[in-house]
């Protein structure tokens, strides 16, 4: 399974990672890193299974609730 995770800061990008089959020790290893790179600002984490149906495909949370509320442009 590919999970793809980004980071907002604002309507800036932090970070974008892609994981390929992560396993639990690999999931926690990335939340505390990108935990520390988005420090105390409003943010917002973006989790994209990028095989689901559209309705499950994104997972969306964190501090800034108005990037929840609009889609956010990816450029792919």
């Amino acid at each position: 399974m590919t999970v793809i995770v980004r980071g907002f800061a604002g309507r800036e990008k932090r970070f974008e990672e892609v994981l390929i089959d992560p396993t639990p020790d690999q999931l926690e290893r990335t939340a505390h890193r990108h935990a520390l790179l988005l420090g105390d600002s409003l943010h917002m984490i973006e989790v994209e299974f990028p095989g689901a149906p559209e309705q499950e495909r994104f997972l969306r949370f964190g501090t800034d609730k108005s990037l929840m509320v609009l889609p956010i442009r990816v450029e792919l």
